[in-house]
């Protein structure tokens, strides 16, 4: 806190430092406060994708799906390859049941970051929503691989195993 602090003493427009602040704002709760500081940094940087992101992501917790959506997407407008809010938007529209509008999103994340960890967490979960269970299987034990303590997968794998028959 004191480093945001600091650097907007400094100077008093730095947009990184009120989302650093609306960060650490929304991890102790203050969510009014939070998407104030965000708002803030917008304000002051309106093409910053880190500030959208996050105010997606308050909006999200705020149970705001739409307009965290249109926030995500305001960051993608800003840098189509923030992979951050691309990640977000491919989540959510799953989350939301859009399937056709999150194939979309996700074959641009899988052009983008093809092994990355959430773009084969998303893959096996669009395929496990899809019933191809072989493919949910093969995308989330490469996301496995890459972390084997992620909790999504890890649910997701018993599920997809559950599926295939494998506990019977």
């Amino acid at each position: 806190a004191a480093a945001f602090d600091s650097a907007l003493s400094l100077n008093p427009n730095y947009a990184p430092a009120y989302v650093g602040q609306a960060r650490l704002a929304f991890t102790k709760g203050d969510v009014s406060g939070a998407l104030a500081l965000t708002e803030k940094a917008i304000a002051q940087l309106p093409a910053f994708p880190a500030a959208h992101h996050h105010k997606g992501t308050i909006l999200l917790a705020q149970r705001q799906p739409d307009a965290a959506l249109v926030a995500y997407r305001r960051a993608l407008q800003s840098a189509p390859d923030y992979l951050p809010a691309q990640i977000a938007v491919a989540s959510l529209l799953l989350n939301l049941g859009k399937l056709d509008e999150a194939k979309v999103e996700l074959a641009a994340l899988r052009k983008a970051a093809p092994k990355h960890l959430h773009t084969l967490q998303l893959t096996a979960l669009l395929a496990y929503v899809e019933k191809n269970y072989e493919t949910a299987r093969e995308a989330v034990q490469q996301a496995l691989q890459i972390s084997p303590d992620f909790l999504p997968a890890l649910g997701l794998s018993g599920a997809v195993e559950m599926e295939l028959g494998a506990y019977r």
